[in-house]
């Protein structure tokens, strides 16, 4: 309700509480994600918005763990793979 109000600074540190309080449920870290995530599109900063995309994947990470993501995302085009 807080991000869809628009208060994402107060929705992070609540999400945030979340996740710390049960590191091991994926439905907190689903909210964290997509809280994460509105926050880094409404970012105008280019480094607060790569923080925040970075919660927001470690995040999605451990809510629904895609391998072939994960792997893609450390991989970007063009580098090297090391396999």
């Amino acid at each position: 309700v807080l991000a869809s109000e628009g208060n994402l600074r107060l929705a992070c540190h609540l999400a945030e509480m979340a996740v710390l309080a049960d590191p091991s449920s994926k439905r907190t870290h689903a909210i964290r994600a997509a809280v994460y995530e509105s926050r880094r599109v409404a970012e105008a900063s280019y480094m607060a918005s790569g923080i925040y995309r970075s919660a927001a994947m470690e995040s999605q990470a451990i809510a629904a763990p895609n391998p072939a993501a994960l792997s893609a995302e450390s991989n970007p085009p063009g580098r090297p793979t090391t396999s």
